[in-house]
């Protein structure tokens, strides 16, 4: 891997498993992810059927406002792609 480039394969796999966990639990299909960890949280929106959004935050980061936006500029994008 080159320096400073990162791969991740875990949007695809992390969409799987939410998908297996919303339908199988009759809740209908995955909206979003929230992820909190030792330094921040992560997020994940869905932008419909091909395509996630994510957030890396720190840990002082305002959850409120990062949801707000998430959900704006998830639905913008939701209509281009």
């Amino acid at each position: 891997m080159t320096a400073g480039v990162r791969t991740d394969g875990g949007p695809a796999a992390g969409r799987r498993r939410g998908r297996v966990v919303a339908c199988g639990g009759g809740r209908g299909l995955l909206a979003t992810v929230f992820i909190r960890g030792g330094k921040g949280y992560g997020v994940r929106m869905s932008l419909g059927t091909g395509a996630v959004r994510t957030a890396l935050t720190r840990r002082e980061a305002k959850l409120g406002v990062i949801f707000l936006d998430m959900r704006r500029t998830a639905a913008e994008l939701s209509r281009l792609i």
